[in-house]
């Protein structure tokens, strides 16, 4: 499994090379979680990223990106994450990040589509944080 060093941003900047540090912040601020996004699902415009709570049904918008900058977005997470193959793929992967006062693993998988006969959409899960919930329940 590839160590990324994450640049943990909580600010939603118009460049692509930091798009993916600032889903990944995201993420390890909520917990375990998933983001998905497909370019046949659009709304106003848009398609959003949306993260889903693994500890319930909620579900939030976490950025919008122009239909016409998906594709290069999903190269960028591809590339990024070191998929084999940046049009389509699986990768795994971890960061270290602060979680109640300590350093801590975040794992997290990708799964990524961003070819033309087969669609264009990307989920990216938060599976797991060393010493915490899911792996372990506080007692």
């Amino acid at each position: 499994m590839r160590t990324i060093v994450l640049n943990p941003t909580d600010d939603l900047q118009e460049s692509l090379l930091n798009f993916p540090d600032y889903i990944i912040t995201q993420m390890i601020a909520s917990g375990p979680c998933a983001v998905e996004a497909d370019y046949t699902l659009p709304e106003d415009g848009r398609i959003p990223l949306v993260l889903s709570l693994h500890s319930s049904a909620e579900r939030t918008v976490v950025a919008r990106v122009k239909p016409q900058e998906f594709r290069a977005l999903l190269a960028r997470f591809a590339t990024h994450f070191s998929l084999d193959i940046c049009y389509a793929g699986q990768a795994l992967f971890s960061c270290e990040a602060e979680l109640e006062g300590s350093l801590r693993q975040h794992r997290f998988s990708l799964f990524l589509c961003n070819e033309p006969t087969m669609g264009f959409w990307m989920r990216l899960y938060l599976y797991s944080i060393d010493g915490s919930f899911p792996s372990f329940k506080k007692q």
